[in-house]
């Protein structure tokens, strides 16, 4: 009894190892699309507020990305007023759907409110490997 119980146990762990290669697999082909925002010191409360609350989960409500992060720059020679947001989707193609259907309106209502208070750039990265 005991050495069928051993050998349902290692077989239930191969199969959890396949299992985490599969999902890791998965994850590899993620594509993040980061925009680094540095916004002047007087609009960053208003702006950020505005992120996490507005233009964060609008995004995220599009259904393309599965993740979202606001992130801080940590800088010596920046006064806390450069940001990165990180948006992961699960393919280039999901990232493509959302440059075709989303992005110019959502954008439009960033430059809308902040205009040139704020200066961004865009970088688009594929996940090569996770550890």
């Amino acid at each position: 009894m005991l050495l069928i119980l051993v050998g349902d146990i290692e077989k239930l762990e191969r199969r959890s190892c396949s299992l985490y290669v599969s999902l890791m697999n998965k994850l590899i082909n993620m594509v993040l699309y980061n925009v680094t925002v540095s916004v002047e010191q007087s609009i960053k409360d208003d702006w950020l507020t505005w992120m996490k609350e507005v233009h964060v989960p609008e995004v995220v409500e599009t259904g393309v990305f599965i993740k979202a992060r606001i992130h801080r720059i940590l800088s010596e020679s920046d006064s806390d007023n450069t940001f990165a947001i990180s948006y992961t989707c699960r393919s280039m193609q999901d990232f493509r759907q959302y440059q075709i259907e989303f992005a110019s309106d959502l954008q439009k209502k960033h430059i809308d409110r902040y205009g040139d208070k704020v200066i961004a750039f865009r970088t688009l990265m594929e996940v090569i490997a996770d550890f």
